[in-house]
């Protein structure tokens, strides 16, 4: 059956992503079966702006750039979902098939938690569902928390591996579908993501300012601009 769920996006200057995140969701989604609560964290190229006028967007301001961590700003949408799933989406992700939901029917009494398998060697050996691409009872989501600080890597990462971990400790289980890395060109290294078919998401192209301690790591612009320019051909868009 399909549940009507929420779904949680934090943005940052990603307006090019934003614009076709949401045309691929409408395409992928039945209208009526979703809300989308975006987080924005101080965009200053119009992203906020054009989100305003969405109408299926429910769209929440930081009074600061950057006041809130992504691992934050999720933990704040998880409280304001409507529905009873709970779904996280990065801001430069988008559903390719309209089989993208297929971790939401996996959902059970046993299962909370399902979506993409990312295991960083952080502290879990049973797998990590990544927020970049996650659905979840919302009930469940909120007695967690997707923000956390790892000291060993210098206070910088801020992610979701304490989500899954809750889940475990509560004698719950999770359902994992793997993701494989995409090669776009010998210039670049693989950071696109094929999420087993489902879902597409282009690897720190819109990281810039999101998450505190990734600023400058990953990011490259030449990287951005190519990434913008291939989807741009690939979708025939006029954005």
């Amino acid at each position: 059956m399909m549940h009507k769920f929420s779904i949680a996006v934090v943005t940052y200057n990603t307006l090019f992503y934003t614009q076709l995140q949401l045309m691929k969701l409408r395409e992928h989604i039945p209208a009526g079966s979703y809300e989308i609560l975006v987080y924005d964290n101080g965009s200053t190229d119009g992203t906020r702006e054009w989100l305003a006028e969405q109408p299926e967007v429910r769209l929440y301001t930081g009074a600061s750039t950057n006041d809130r961590s992504h691992g934050q700003a999720l933990d704040f949408l998880a409280e304001k979902a409507s529905h009873a799933v709970f779904c996280t989406l990065d801001a430069d992700a988008w559903p390719v098939s309209d089989n993208w939901t297929d971790p939401m029917f996996a959902l059970s009494d046993d299962v909370v938690l399902a979506g993409i398998d990312r295991e960083w060697g952080f502290t879990l050996k049973r797998g990590y569902i990544h927020p970049s691409y996650l659905f979840g009872w919302t009930e469940w989501v909120r007695k967690f928390t997707f923000s956390h600080i790892w000291p060993e890597k210098g206070n910088k990462y801020d992610t979701g591996e304490k989500v899954t971990e809750g889940v475990f400790a509560a004698g719950k289980q999770i359902r994992c579908w793997n993701p494989k890395m995409v090669t776009f060109d010998d210039r670049f290294t693989p950071k696109p993501c094929d999420y087993a078919g489902l879902v597409w998401h282009v690897w720190w192209s819109s990281r810039k300012a999101v998450s505190p301690g990734l600023v400058g790591q990953e990011f490259e612009d030449e990287y951005h601009d190519f990434c913008v320019d291939f989807f741009r051909k690939k979708y025939d868009l006029d954005f």
